[in-house]
């Protein structure tokens, strides 16, 4: 299996789009190779995949070895694809969905192995973490992150506390940038589409000193035109409007020292479209709602952050992480659909962390290979929700009333963390890992406004409390290798998420639970708001082979996860106690994933993603005022299929042209979005197509053709609980229509 090197200018622009062992084949790839090998190597029956490099357990090793369920996308094919973003990537991850009801780039609900990431307050943290550099990025409005000259992205699923430095319950997203090198260069690209879609981007590596200093500049930016339509005045909303950049600067002062320093920041203006009613008389949709506010959606997300990597006398890699992020963003809507003044929520949110690791690396191949950890993070987060009763909600009496829910939350973690490979024999490894988490919370919280006390929303004047945990979660398993082209693991690896919170929108009944619980002291203080941490134990066996001389690969893993504590947030409306975090005392996960990759010949391509999960509560009493029980139902947002499938065709045009032709299909089940498993909030299943025509030249140019969803579906992303007055109303929000792309990219 052969590793890609870059020649030069000449490059065969294929490249790893999706999928571990067999990420996608797309534009943008490198082979050592002219044109005129490449059309000798189209009929060689020597030709296989290359080797796919990941980053995963600290040091780079072949995709195929690591006994981890992890998908690695190309950030080159990525782009080339027109996937500009977080959210955009994870249909092709297998078992990983989005909920997307309130079109939202801020508040991205991602679901890993049926563990959603919903954490709109501030006392509440998701349990997937997503990390750009090894840099932690913060809570759930960073999630969303810009694909810019991005090297790679790796999804892994499953707890992951012994190889990150937040603790990571669900799965990770680890985002690896391109580094500067010492060669002048760079890229250019521009598109336009649908909807009067406007984009480009500016890569520039600049060498400073031979050997010894670059630097690298990325600038983007996005416009396109709304595509949901306010049929009150013709507005149009869920429009984009972005721009940012990324700036680094690699100083290596002698061979086995590294500095990288970088800075990135992202501004965002935007008209976000809130949940439309499903079939709504006054706004017959898809893509269309009445609203008599202009709704808005504003993210700033910005960050520092500095690695230092020493190679030791002994070949292990010492390496330091600090990293700053200050990500902020507001959100307002209309929050009743109507043309009426009822509810307008307005939430501005904001957070400021910093953090630090320190990791020692073995040097790989030895007795036993390791990689040690330090970590902290402090963290700042706070909150100003807004909720706006119009007068013409039923209860203001025709005067507006405003409730305000004011939440802050310091966290301080601590963690040490340690994951082995002891290689026992030439094909046996014993795997083994071990974390320790230390962590603080102290919350401030206040509501002001009343709205019909007792029964509604009334004050609550300034509460207080502290929560101190610590965890000790542990990894074992095997990992045996036959031969070099397959590797079989088992392993059972334990998970954490600290307490926390529910720091929201707190309704009288929920108060007058708390006061009057047979545990109740008669007085509502800041533990009633808690909750208690939640716990995973993942038994997880995996197989990853490669077939027919590297021409087929196969990876495969099957799981089964029993959560205690499962930490539920849930919306129950404004007259039902507002906003709710409950544990759910036991759920069981269980399922599989499988990636395949046929390629038969250099031509042609054909990669395939399922997962399939089973996601269901076991135990969960009083998961709501009205059902005494959800034991027996699916976990929210927990599709039980997830696929995407695609094909790829290429061949030479002339002696200097490259044609691709991609074809491409992906599919999610239905599911529920609550945990009752309400029947008018149930998503269903949907499948789209997309195509893809592009022809590229071996002296840099890339001219391509896109249409995603071919057939023009329309299809639900997300629904929420969102019925004010108990209407029966269902609010959802529906995926993008039709749109088609064209895009230049030109490479120097």
């Amino acid at each position: 299996m052969s590793k890609i090197v870059v020649s030069g200018r000449k490059f065969l622009r294929l490249s790893l789009l999706a999928g571990t062992a067999s990420s996608l084949i797309s534009l943008s790839g490198a082979y050592a190779q002219s044109a005129e090998e490449e059309t000798a190597s189209s009929t060689d029956d020597s030709f296989s995949f290359e080797e796919i490099v990941i980053t995963a357990r600290k040091r780079a090793e072949s995709l195929q070895d690591v006994p981890i369920s992890v998908t690695a996308l190309q950030g080159d094919g990525l782009a080339a694809r027109g996937v500009a973003r977080v959210k955009n990537a994870v249909a092709l991850v297998p078992n990983v969905s989005l909920s997307d009801a309130a079109n939202s780039n801020s508040n991205t609900n991602l679901t890993i192995r049926g563990i959603s990431t919903n954490a709109r307050n501030v006392g509440f943290e998701s349990g997937v973490s997503v990390y750009v550099d090894g840099v932690f990025t913060g809570r759930p409005l960073s999630f969303n992150q810009d694909f810019v000259d991005i090297d790679r992205v790796e999804v892994l699923r499953g707890p992951q506390g012994t190889l990150f430095g937040k603790n990571t319950i669900a799965g990770a997203i680890s985002i690896t940038t391109k580094k500067p090198d010492y060669e002048f260069g760079g890229q250019v690209s521009a598109e336009y589409g649908s909807f009067d879609n406007l984009a480009g981007s500016l890569t520039l590596n600049m060498p400073v000193v031979d050997d010894k200093l670059a630097v690298r500049v990325s600038a983007y930016g996005r416009d396109r035109d709304g595509i949901v339509t306010n049929v009150l005045n013709g507005d149009k909303y869920n429009d984009e409007g972005s721009w940012g950049g990324r700036v680094q600067v690699r100083f290596e002062p002698n061979e086995r020292l590294t500095f990288d320093l970088s800075g990135d920041y992202l501004d965002e203006n935007r008209t976000q479209a809130f949940p439309e009613v499903l079939d709504d008389p006054a706004a017959p949709g898809p893509r269309s709602l009445v609203n008599d506010y202009v709704p808005v959606e504003e993210r700033t997300i910005q960050g520092l952050g500095l690695t230092g990597s020493l190679e030791l006398a002994n070949g292990s890699t010492l390496t330091s992480i600090t990293g700053y992020r200050k990500n902020e963003n507001r959100t307002a809507n209309d929050n009743d659909n109507t043309a009426a003044s009822i509810l307008i929520a307005d939430f501005a949110d904001e957070q400021e962390l910093f953090t630090q690791e320190i990791r020692l690396v073995s040097p790989g191949e030895q007795f036993i290979d390791y990689a040690l950890g330090l970590f902290y993070l402090w963290q700042d987060s706070n909150a100003f929700h807004r909720g706006i009763f119009g007068a013409d909600f039923p209860l203001t009496g025709g005067t507006p009333v405003n409730i305000d829910s004011i939440g802050g939350v310091t966290t301080k973690s601590y963690a040490a963390y340690g994951d082995f490979q002891v290689h026992l024999t030439d094909q046996l490894t014993l795997l083994a890992g071990l974390r320790y988490t230390h962590e603080k919370k102290a919350l401030e919280y206040s509501q002001l406004g009343s709205l019909l006390p007792g029964a509604v929303f009334e004050p609550i004047p300034g509460v207080t409390d502290s929560l101190s945990d610590n965890d000790l979660s542990p990894l074992v398993g095997l990992s045996y290798q036959p031969n070099e082209d397959m590797t079989v693991y088992g392993k059972v690896t334990w998970g954490y998420k600290s307490g926390g919170w529910n720091a929201d929108f707190v309704g009288s009944s929920f108060i007058a639970g708390a006061v009057n619980s047979p545990d109740g002291d008669g007085v509502f203080a800041g533990d009633d708001l808690a909750f208690q941490p939640e716990k995973a134990i993942n038994y997880e066996l995996g197989w990853k082979a490669e077939f027919a001389g590297r021409k087929v690969v196969s990876n495969l893993a099957v799981f089964y996860t029993d959560y205690s504590n499962l930490q539920v947030s849930q919306f129950l409306g404004v007259l039902n106690g507002g906003t709710v975090i409950t544990n759910a005392g036991k759920a069981e996960i269980k399922g599989a994933e499988l990636e395949l990759v046929l390629q038969p010949s250099a031509s042609f391509r054909f990669d395939a993603a399922i997962g399939y999960v089973d996601a269901t509560f076991d135990e969960y009493a009083n998961c709501t005022p009205a059902v005494p029980s959800c034991a027996g139902n699916e976990l929210p947002n927990s599709p039980k299929w997830t696929t995407a499938f695609s094909g790829n065709y290429s061949t030479p045009v002339g002696e200097t042209f490259e044609l691709l032709l991609r074809a491409e299909y992906q599919s999610r089940a239905s599911s529920f979005t609550t945990p009752e498993n309400l029947s008018r909030l149930y998503m269903p299943s949907y499948g789209i197509a997309n195509g893809y025509v592009t022809l590229s030249s071996f002296d840099g140019w890339d001219v391509s053709l896109d249409v995603k969803n071919i057939f023009d579906k329309d299809y639900i992303t997300g629904a929420v609980n969102d019925d004010l007055l108990g209407t029966g109303r269902t609010f959802v929000g529906y995926g993008l229509p039709r749109t088609y792309r064209v895009s230049v990219t030109y490479r120097f």
